[in-house]
């Protein structure tokens, strides 16, 4: 299954570079509290959105295949409450919907599952481990390219 982005064949799918921050890019595992459950690893990018307009779709161009994300806005949890209310957890999602995100709003994209989609012929030259994105109205593909990727410890369960 291919991406669709919307736009017909006079779309631009050349990549270029946006005004986004990456603060950090990780990926946690959350042990469950029952035996008989498996483990859930989940990557997330932690990027600061620096455009005028929200954004439209994110897509993670990992190194086998692409996939869909979810993102949301996020804020930092302070040391201090992290001790003591969440066990593990660096920051917390602020449910909303997508256009309420405005320029220097905090983001966490999270990839939804591997090979849940594959890039658009035109999209595969692309460098793979790199996040695609694009904005309301435009034609134009935005990206970047993830370096490393670092582990944190994992969440357990009760």
């Amino acid at each position: 299954m291919l991406v669709s982005f919307g736009y017909g064949k006079t779309a631009n799918r050349k990549l270029r570079k946006g005004a986004v921050s990456l603060v950090e890019a990780f990926m946690q595992r959350t042990l469950p509290g029952r035996k008989e459950a498996s483990a859930i690893t989940t990557m997330h990018f932690i990027i600061v959105w620096n455009n005028k307009e929200y954004p439209e779709k994110f897509v993670w161009a990992g190194n086998d295949r692409a996939s869909n994300c979810s993102f949301a806005k996020v804020h930092k949890i302070p040391l201090k409450a992290n001790q003591h209310l969440y066990s593990g957890l660096d920051y917390y999602r602020e449910n909303g919907s997508p256009d309420k995100i405005q320029q220097g709003d905090t983001l966490d994209i999270i990839p939804l599952g591997p090979g849940n989609v594959d890039l658009p012929q035109s999209m595969q030259s692309f460098p793979k481990n790199t996040l695609i994105y694009y904005k309301n109205n435009e034609k134009n593909f935005f990206g970047f390219h993830v370096d490393s990727i670092t582990r944190k410890p994992d969440i357990t369960m009760p």
